[in-house]
């Protein structure tokens, strides 16, 4: 066991009560019961004698702490009234939390993102060693890691920076001096690509990182751009393992020009009836980023069993916030859960186009011929047969196995609650025409629909092909039709 190792676990879905009503009050470590946990507690009790859960109700908490009885509280959505980060971060100082100098995180990205708020002030280095994998992945790495004993590989990291405070005092003079100055000032070019995300603040991350060597080797000084490579597998790794957020910009922050300027937000929802339909877009997209943002690895609880879901993608900015690229509904009565099972978690292409839009894009951009076999639908027996032949199924499966991993990491979703189908449809048809006909909703340079063999994806910037450029909302009918949906 590594000395000054804090890990945190965080807490479950699944609860000893689900199945057990009158189970009365059980500790913490005992009272959880779903295959995460339970992975995630064996990593937390071979690699240190010290650890804790992270309760979205109790906050940081003992495993033999005392949990009364069931509860249904989730980081995921904030009107189940999860616990404050200002809480998290006074139980780090009164549980005596900042004195390990090594903090491994476990958990989904709302579990991460508490714990570097809670962490914030302190100078433990923070570790996240599986973040970003799916689930299914994540628990197989732990499980490797408890095998090969090694918490967290910290080979990428033991010749640059070590903590988070050399961060800090870079952000800091960045502050002082602007970005510009900064930059001219240690020799470094504008970031096209990867920022340092702080307290909602853009940072060109590269530049920070080598003036935050010199404040950990006052001897060696900072860090030439020449001295080291930036990108995903340095830079990015490297302040993720202590806990910062680095994002992959489009041009808006580069030397490149935008595309186009967006249009000012509409101060009013009165003001959208006279507004173009860039303005409605806008108003669109901020009233959506509001609602509670699922990723895979949803609860089935939480999802309505009609409505509307709406798809956001890593990279892919518009209007200030997380952009739209897909929009989709069912016609089935209580279908909504199902069709997000067969997006996310069901690996058969021919039960969802989104799916296999994704397949042609991977493949066309690899410039791989499997694509080909990939575009033959086999839904039917008779098809099966006729193709049983031509298809390598072992490769298939690898692609499919890439396209789950590819959504699982890249979109997250919002969904909102519309009973019937002919209402479903229509607002389905108005957001898809609004959002397609929008002049400031551009694509990413690198977004992965630019590789589609389907024109109307690669120019529209969506995941769909149908009710493209039809008829948009009016200011009326968005205002009466569509905003109430979002505030229920």
């Amino acid at each position: 066991m590594i000395e000054k190792l804090l890990v945190i676990v965080p807490c479950g879905q699944k609860k000893v009560w689900d199945k057990d009503p009158n189970a009365g009050s059980i500790v913490a470590k005992d009272a959880y019961t779903g295959p995460p946990f339970v992975v995630n507690k064996l990593f937390a009790e071979h690699f240190s004698e010290s650890w804790v859960i992270l309760s979205a109700k109790h906050g940081f908490i003992d495993p033999d702490f005392e949990i009364p009885g069931p509860y249904n509280v989730t980081f995921k959505r904030r009107s189940s009234n999860p616990v404050t980060n200002a809480t998290l971060s006074e139980q780090v100082r009164s549980l005596q939390l900042d004195q390990f100098s090594d903090v491994v995180g476990l958990g989904g990205k709302e579990y991460r993102s508490a714990i570097k708020d809670a962490f914030h002030s302190t100078s433990a280095r923070l570790h996240f060693p599986f973040a970003g994998l799916p689930i299914g992945k994540a628990m197989q790495a732990i499980k490797k890691a408890i095998t090969e004993d090694i918490p967290f590989r910290t080979g990428k990291t033991s010749s640059m920076i070590q903590t988070r405070k050399s961060v800090i005092r870079a952000i800091e003079e960045y502050e002082r001096l602007g970005r510009d100055h900064f930059l001219e000032h240690y020799g470094f070019r504008k970031a096209k690509s990867y920022m340092l995300i702080h307290k909602g603040k853009p940072y060109d991350s590269k530049a920070i990182v080598g003036v935050a060597f010199g404040y950990e080797n006052p001897g060696q000084g900072p860090l030439k751009s020449s001295d080291f490579s930036g990108g995903a597998s340095t830079v990015q790794f490297w302040l993720e393992q202590l806990g910062f957020e680095v994002r992959k910009m489009d041009s808006e922050m580069s030397d490149k020009p935008k595309k186009t300027s967006p249009s000012p937000a509409p101060k009013s929802l009165s003001e959208v009836n006279n507004d173009s339909g860039s303005g409605i877009c806008h108003k669109l997209h901020q009233l959506l980023n509001d609602l509670p943002v699922f990723d895979f690895d949803f609860s089935m609880d939480e999802i309505p069993k009609n409505g509307i879901y709406l798809l956001f993608e890593n990279g892919e900015q518009a209007h200030g916030t997380n952009r739209i690229v897909r929009i989709g509904t069912h016609t089935g009565d209580n279908q909504l859960r199902s069709r997000l099972t067969q997006h996310f978690l069901n690996s058969n292409k021919d039960r969802s186009i989104f799916r296999k839009n994704i397949g042609r894009c991977l493949l066309n951009r690899d410039n791989d011929p499997f694509l080909e076999q990939w575009e033959l639908d086999l839904t039917t027996r008779a098809a099966k047969d006729a193709h049983v032949d031509q298809i390598d199924f072992d490769k298939q499966k690898k692609v499919e196995e890439l396209v789950t991993d590819y959504m699982q990491s890249n979109f997250r979703f919002v969904v909102f609650e519309v009973p019937t189908k002919e209402q479903r449809l229509w607002l389905e048809a108005r957001i898809i025409s609004t959002v397609s006909r929008c002049e400031v909703c551009p694509t990413s340079s690198d977004w992965l629909g630019s590789h589609s063999p389907k024109q109307k994806i690669r120019e529209s910037g969506l995941w769909q092909v149908n009710e493209l450029y039809k008829t948009p909302f009016t200011g009326e009918e968005f205002n009466e039709k569509c905003v109430p949906l979002f505030q229920r």
